[in-house]
């Protein structure tokens, strides 16, 4: 999504200035778990792809843009060590390493979970904390009618499952 190539039906886009934030989840005792995104203003989305979650509208309905939530590779940590990201879409019955990662919109693959292991693991490993440093992007429609102010309204759930 970084460049955002121009599609046929995907209107053009500008991006925001990104921003790196620290995700981090915070247990008593090592604890196997998965995290789940859903996208709370998912119907704003002016593209249809999983990661891209929705900025809101304007007052005549018009998306606004959309927004990821991504990490590198070496971007999880697990009890301050590293760790790789763990995919799942079998609600984490077989789990895949992928390269650094980014939150889906649960509604379109509603059995996808991400989990982190330990590198060289092949399953999600216990923990007491797992740090995500998380570069979130915005890109917004060129495509718009004049729009005065509107309120960039973005909106995401991160549910944890235990595993």
């Amino acid at each position: 999504m970084p460049g955002l190539d121009p599609q046929p039906g995907i209107p053009d886009h500008s991006i925001l200035p990104p921003r790196s934030l620290t995700f981090s989840v915070i247990c008593d005792r090592a604890t196997r778990f998965a995290l789940v995104a859903t996208g709370n203003r998912r119907d704003s989305s002016s593209i249809p792809l999983p990661k891209a979650f929705g900025l809101g509208t304007t007052t005549s309905g018009q998306a606004i843009g959309f927004y990821s939530a991504t990490w590198p590779d070496n971007g999880a940590t697990l009890d301050n060590l590293p760790a790789d990201t763990l995919y799942s879409e079998d609600s984490g019955s077989t789990w895949v390493k992928v390269p650094g990662s980014g939150f889906e919109h649960l509604g379109d693959k509603p059995e996808s979970r991400l989990g982190f292991a330990l590198r060289g693991q092949t399953s999600p490993s216990a923990a007491e904390i797992l740090n995500l440093r998380l570069d979130v992007a915005g890109w917004l429609r060129n495509d718009m009618t004049h729009v005065d102010e509107a309120l960039l309204d973005g909106h995401m759930t991160i549910e944890l499952q235990y595993l």
